[in-house]
């Protein structure tokens, strides 16, 4: 089978990574497309998965639908140049390629539709399937979501999966021992951060 995995965030390298390595083990062809997103493209060169880049992200609402439209004729054009079976993603775009050909799209969706509700519209009802945690049951539309005990970050971060290294610690120049702490910001130019305001610098300093 020809297997497409279509990323549009960095953590879902980390998502798929795992999965496309035992699909590969069984013979399945892989083909990966993302966003030109930098950190992405540098995670699939260090795991050694092949892509091909799509263009960027818009950064408003009317740019995100015209990118979006490029993203959908794009990543038809490279299914069908590539004979692809099935699509495999966390984007819009692959449940729109269920509409208009004969690739099946599985969906994996973390939020509930009323966090993502563009998503929830123009996204997951497209989907050949829907893939969510189970702590989300109830709160998506689609009746048929196939629900299972955890959480899309056990995909890489379970104990059969993930093995700490505190090597990662000195690099950090953190001591054995010393209490620390991550704080992760983001752009705030999804969708669905509409007006979202994040913390100012003195703040997060």
């Amino acid at each position: 089978m020809n297997i497409l995995f279509d990323i549009g965030h960095p953590a879902h390298v980390h998502y798929y990574r795992n999965l496309a390595e035992e699909l590969q083990s069984r013979g399945h062809e892989l083909i990966w497309t993302v966003k030109d997103i930098p950190i992405a493209r540098r995670l699939l060169d260090y795991y050694g998965f092949p892509y091909i880049v799509l263009s960027r992200k818009g950064s408003g609402l009317a740019a995100k639908a015209f990118r979006q439209i490029l993203f959908d004729l794009n990543l038809l054009n490279i299914c069908r140049r590539n004979k692809i079976d099935l699509a495999i993603g966390t984007s819009i775009t692959i449940t729109h390629l269920s509409v208009v050909s004969k690739v099946r799209s599985v969906f994996f969706e973390d939020d509930d539709d009323k966090v993502v509700p563009l998503s929830a519209w123009v996204g997951l009802p497209f989907a050949s399937s829907v893939v969510s945690p189970d702590c989300l049951r109830g709160k998506q539309r689609r009746k048929d979501v196939i629900y299972y005990p955890g959480y899309h970050e056990l995909a890489y971060l379970h104990p059969f999966r993930f093995s700490p290294d505190s090597g990662v610690l000195k690099i950090a120049g953190i001591k054995p021992g010393e209490r620390y702490f991550i704080m992760r910001f983001n752009s705030f130019t999804a969708h669905h951060d509409a007006g979202v305001q994040g913390i100012s610098l003195p703040l997060k300093i």
